[in-house]
């Protein structure tokens, strides 16, 4: 009897004999990951990568655009390879490409829910697929920020006051500052 997964067996039975074969199936049983996106104070397209932590390397990339402020989308899979609803059991972590920045904001990742529960994302998540909770749905919210426009540069300073002019030494040094005398009246006068 042949033990092969990949082969048909051949059995044969001779007259008036019985023969029973037992076929033993296991159940590997797949997971899912569905993704969604809402992007607040602005609308942009969004790339996932989700990655197997352990086992057999593999990557599956998802887009979403969001053409909707507040409103979840869906995101969808690049190609046939990408689609994320047969994956292996097990640990799957999931980065989020920010929306590409526009020259007057940036997008911040602020916050992910995974069926319900908020999730902590500084380095992506990480989602566990097991037998009794074999899929995951995946909302990422990221808000747009935008840039204040630059303050004007400040007045340039005003120039210094120009510098005193030098004040005339009042201490008479000419004959221009000089105070004539006279002679007093009652003084008599000498001729020559």
């Amino acid at each position: 009897m042949s033990r092969s997964t990949t082969r048909p067996i051949q059995v044969t039975i001779r007259s008036g004999a019985e023969v029973t074969c037992l076929f033993t199936n296991a159940f590997i049983p797949r997971g899912a990951i569905s993704l969604a996106k809402i992007t607040e104070g602005n609308t942009g397209t969004t790339s996932f990568q989700v990655t197997p932590v352990t086992g057999k390397p593999a990557h599956y990339v998802q887009i979403a655009v969001s053409s909707r402020i507040g409103v979840p989308v869906d995101a969808v899979h690049v190609g046939p390879t990408d689609a994320t609803d047969h994956l292996r059991l097990g640990a799957h972590r999931i980065i989020e490409q920010h929306p590409h920045d526009i020259p007057a904001g940036g997008w911040t990742l602020t916050k992910v829910v995974c069926n319900g529960v908020d999730v902590p994302f500084a380095q992506g998540i990480v989602v566990t697929l097991t037998r009794s909770q074999p899929s995951a749905r995946c909302v990422f919210t990221d808000t747009f920020t935008r840039t204040p426009p630059p303050e004007p540069p400040p007045e340039p300073p005003a120039p210094p006051p120009p510098e005193p002019l030098p004040r005339p030494d009042r201490t008479p040094t000419s004959r221009a500052h000089r105070t004539p005398t006279y002679p007093s009246p009652s003084t008599p006068r000498r001729r020559p």
